[in-house]
Formats: structure tokens, C-alpha cells, sequence
């Protein structure tokens, strides 16, 4: 997230709100709202939540901050965790890419016995093109040069393949 996405966040997020919605009994005091901290036990209100700057301080165990910082110790939550349940909570600020845009849905996971039937798939593919690439050349020939070339019953063993430098799956090469 970036940081003129926390900055909007913290100043667009009701402070007060959040504090009362956490069970915080507030009242007005001036400018300022005061109640009981929910940090430690007390009888006399020592917690202020100051709407114009959007902080809170309480005199008494000395714990301040923003509502970011509020709801990590309330809920106790990590700084992402309380963000996103802040940007849950208040939509204020679409989480998204640099351009401003939210993030395209992830897809779902991919368990461990799916990916390897994936894989197997993918190798027998380039295994069965391992012949018809004419890209390979002489490499995977032994007739080139037997010493150094990968018979085919060797590059199956260790599962090599070929792909034609036309296939528009084809990863791109460190010189393309």
C-alpha cells in the first residue's frame, strides 16, 4: 500500500467511530472525546481521542497514535492486518495496483497433487516435441557429435524436451 493510500486512510477514518464500535464508551470533553482506556484498568478517564488530528492519547499508560495504530493494539493485529480491516471496515481507500486500479482477483490456489499432474502434462509435451524440433539441430543428435550430444532415451530420463522457437507459449530466451 502506498503511502499517500495510508495517509487518506488514516485521515478519512473515523477515529471516534472505530474507537466506540471496539466497545469504548466516549464523551465530548471540549474538542476532544474521553473515556476509560481499553488498554489498562482504570476509574478515571484518561483515554482522548482528538478528532482534528485523528489521534489517540491516553495520559494514564501513555499509549498514542493513529486509528491504524489503535486497531493493531485493540485487535491485536499486525500493521497489514489492521489495514486491511480497516479498509474493510471503511472503504475509504480501494486497495489496488499503482495505477489506482483495484487488483485483479487472484485465482484460487493450486493444491500440490494438481500442479504435479499439471507438470506431467507439460513435460510429456515437450517430451513428444523433443524430436520434431528443428531449432535442436545437432545438439540432440549423437550423429553431430557423439561425446556431447543427449540421446533421446538420456533427455527422457531426465525429463528434456524441445519447444520450436514459433510456439507462442515459449518462454522467452535470455538473447530475445
Amino acid at each position: 500500500m502506498k503511502t499517500r493510500d495510508l495517509a487518506t486512510l488514516k485521515k478519512h477514518t473515523d477515529l471516534v467511530t472505530v474507537v466506540q464500535s471496539r466497545g469504548v464508551a466516549l464523551s465530548r470533553k471540549g474538542n476532544d472525546y474521553v473515556g476509560l482506556c481499553p488498554f489498562h484498568q482504570e476509574k478515571t478517564a484518561s483515554f482522548h481521542v482528538t478528532p482534528a488530528k485523528n489521534l489517540f492519547h491516553c495520559f494514564g499508560c501513555d499509549a498514542a497514535g493513529s486509528v491504524i495504530d489503535f486497531v493493531m493494539r485493540k485487535d491485536g493485529l499486525t500493521f497489514r492486518e489492521a489495514v486491511d480491516k480497516l479498509l474493510t471496515e471503511s472503504g475509504v481507500v480501494q486497495r489496488g495496483s499503482q495505477t489506482g486500479r483495484p487488483e485483479a482477483p487472484q485465482p484460487p490456489p493450486v493444491l500440490p497433487e494438481r500442479a504435479q499432474v499439471l507438470l506431467e502434462r507439460v513435460v510429456a509435451v515437450y517430451e513428444k516435441t523433443f524430436g520434431d524440433v528443428p531449432e535442436a539441430g545437432p545438439t540432440w543428435s549423437s550423429a553431430a557429435s557423439p561425446t556431447r550430444a543427449c540421446g533421446h532415451n538420456i533427455a527422457s530420463a531426465i525429463a528434456t524436451g524441445g519447444c520450436p522457437n514459433s510456439c507462442p507459449m515459449r518462454a522467452p530466451s535470455a538473447t530475445s
